[in-house]
């Protein structure tokens, strides 16, 4: 007998797998920059990370819509890494980048409206 994740748990693994994309994709953008045994800790430390993006996905999908919980999870974590890759880095997006941020979040948004 299969038991339901609840609503709240699903959201929680949606926003793991978000952070968890995020933060090893900066962590692979500074392994990048480096070099020597600096780079290969930060990628040690990307694929650590990564690791919870995996695990949070198969968690997410267990109740819902595998095309909602892709969605919320790749077309979320693509917006966040933009916006934290701008911060980050200093890397300004120019005007079409923003409206293509933008319309990637809008997509998610009118794929969760029933």
């Amino acid at each position: 007998m299969r038991r339901r994740m609840k609503p709240i748990l699903t959201i929680a693994a949606v926003v793991a797998f978000i952070l968890t994309s995020v933060g090893s994709s900066l962590l692979f953008r500074v392994a990048a920059q480096h070099s020597g045994r600096a780079a290969i800790l930060y990628f040690i430390l990307g694929n650590g990370v990564g690791l919870g993006v995996a695990m949070s996905l198969t968690l997410a999908l267990r109740d819902m819509n595998p095309n909602l919980i892709y969605a919320l999870c790749l077309g979320g974590s693509f917006c966040a890494l933009q916006l934290a890759s701008m911060l980050l880095f200093k890397q300004p997006l120019a005007p079409v980048q923003w409206i293509g941020v933008s319309l990637v979040a809008v997509g998610v948004v009118l794929l969760t409206i029933k």
